[in-house]
């Protein structure tokens, strides 16, 4: 009982690190300012779920789909979020209602972003303009810009050792 016990502990704590490098990573003043990212809740939390997105889509390239892993920085995402709901004013009745929506929202941004991927499917241009900047106008080029870190993103996740991240170690590359 008390190795299981450590055992989850040590999922967190692994976990805990590269969620926390996920958060400080989409902190970037650049994303606002430079790549026309909202600085406002909707559009950190946009930011946000594209970045685990990315994570997720390398740990599930493992055989196991990033297992254990994987659920646990989903899951912890989540809490952080209801947290951070609940420290701005959300009641607790609306806490759980928004939740269920933000958790509705990645999943339907995961799948919008893993077509675009998909050869024959929409430009990842467009999916991030319907996705990320959907509560805003952004630039053609700013844009492109953005779809190319992204791209870059994803190249750079492809050649970081997923069990590495698995022990807690999170490689983003930094942003142009």
């Amino acid at each position: 009982m008390l190795r299981r016990w450590r055992q989850r502990r040590d999922l967190e704590k692994r976990v805990d690190a590269v969620y926390s490098a996920l958060v400080a990573h989409i902190r970037e003043p650049h994303f606002y300012e430079g790549y026309g990212v909202p600085d406002t809740l909707d559009g950190r939390f946009e930011l946000l779920i594209m970045h685990l997105h990315l994570v997720l889509r390398r740990l599930r390239d493992t055989g196991d789909g990033g297992g254990d892993f994987a659920q646990e920085l989903f899951d912890t995402a989540f809490r952080d979020m209801d947290q951070s709901l609940r420290e701005i004013g959300v009641s607790d009745v609306g806490v759980g209602k928004k939740v269920k929506e933000m958790a509705k929202a990645h999943f339907g941004r995961a799948a919008a972003y893993d077509e675009a991927l998909e050869p024959g499917g929409p430009s990842f241009a467009e999916a991030l303009e319907r996705n990320l900047y959907g509560t805003t106008s952004v630039d053609g080029e700013v844009l492109a810009r953005m779809a190319d870190y992204v791209t870059g993103q994803i190249a750079h996740l492809a050649k970081t050792d997923a069990e590495g991240i698995k022990r807690g170690e999170l490689s983003l590359a930094s942003v142009p």
